[in-house]
């Protein structure tokens, strides 16, 4: 006998599965070698790059990299938030 699923369950079967794997593709993301990412923008390109800007293109992906480690591991202090002020402004009368 063939088991019924409402619309419901559907949805939130499939917003538990896609929270659970949010954070598992964008790990992978990061944990790519930035020669890997060269040769992926390589292949969308009409022409390979030349060897020195792929030293370059290799440097720029592996320090982007580095400095999105070193913000994830920057601990914020506590309430800092930022401050927003508002001021107060007249309303025009006619």
């Amino acid at each position: 006998m063939e088991k019924r699923i409402s619309r419901r369950e559907l949805g939130k079967a499939a917003l538990i599965g896609a929270a659970a794997i949010s954070p598992v593709a964008a790990l992978s993301k990061i944990s790519q070698q930035p020669q890997d990412e060269v040769a992926a923008l390589e292949s969308k390109l009409a022409a390979p790059f030349s060897d020195e800007a792929k030293k370059i293109a290799t440097a720029g992906i592996a320090s982007v990299h580095s400095a999105a480690a070193r913000r994830w591991r920057h601990k914020l202090p506590e309430n800092s938030e930022p401050c927003t002020i508002y001021q107060a402004v007249p309303v025009k009368r006619r």
